[in-house]
């Protein structure tokens, strides 16, 4: 079991509670997969990874058209 797993499901679970009112049960003994959690994560590694890279980088590829 992993533990940063568990904190980052009980996390999304608190979370969830306190802003939306339902408990998506992500921290059940089966531990599902939950797609959404899942969307979260790649969002805020998205965020974190655009503000390290060099701005520099960012107007190059915007130049070349990638995304």
């Amino acid at each position: 079991m992993n533990l940063q797993d568990v904190f980052q499901r009980f996390t999304f679970d608190l979370s969830m509670v306190l802003i939306a009112g339902s408990d998506p049960t992500s921290l059940s003994i089966e531990m599902p997969e939950n797609e959404f959690a899942k969307a979260l994560t790649a969002a805020g590694e998205g965020t974190m990874y655009r503000h390290i890279k060099p701005r520099f980088l960012w107007k190059l590829k915007d130049g070349w058209g990638w995304e």
